[in-house]
């Protein structure tokens, strides 16, 4: 018995739900003919990332039917390994898939702009140039100043405190899944600055 445990042998079997995680926690690698295939996939995917900035795949994903299936594949597989049930999702794919910043869970993306920015639709030129106008004086005056505070009632520039004030609003809007003109984007370049 000693040598058993000495060894590592596990004698309740029970605590493996699901084949996945008794194969990952086994280190049995999967099929190499699957392996390949879900490969070619993933570099897909990565090539996707690469194109759009992003790594929101819809359900319907016009350019590629193949890509938005294995996606969707991806996401029913990891809902059973999280129950514990079969499935072909193990451990090594699993940190590949987080490692890119795969997106298990697609319904959380709530409001249209969220679901417009991930689908990488830009908003009006028009209006895009003018927040990236105030976004300059944004940056302008975090340079001057040293910090990102604005106040609502800044005197040297009603246009950028009226514009921070907008953003404020819209990041409210965005966190709470409602529609919002704040675009993944928009928020990146923010917390950039």
């Amino acid at each position: 018995l000693r040598k058993l445990e000495d060894v590592g042998f596990i004698f309740n079997g029970s605590k493996f739900k699901s084949k996945s995680v008794r194969l990952a926690e086994l280190s049995i690698l999967p099929d190499e003919k699957f392996e390949k295939q879900w490969e070619a996939k993933f570099q897909m995917f990565q090539a996707f990332k690469k194109k759009t900035g992003h790594c929101y795949v819809t359900k319907k994903y016009q350019p590629s039917a193949i890509l938005s299936s294995w996606v969707q594949q991806q996401r029913q597989s990891y809902k059973l390994f999280q129950e514990g049930k079969d499935s072909p999702l193990c451990i090594a794919r699993l940190r590949k898939l987080e490692d890119v910043g795969f997106i298990f869970n697609g319904s959380k993306f709530k409001s249209k702009s969220v679901r417009l920015a991930e689908l990488s639709i830009l908003p009006d030129e028009k209006f895009e140039k003018q927040w990236e106008a105030k976004f300059q004086m944004f940056q302008a005056f975090k340079k001057k100043t040293g910090h990102c505070y604005v106040t609502k009632k800044y005197q040297p520039s009603a246009i950028l405190s009226s514009w921070v004030q907008q953003q404020r609003q819209s990041y409210k809007l965005f966190q709470e899944g409602k529609d919002s003109p704040l675009c993944i984007a928009r928020l990146r370049k923010l917390e950039d600055v």
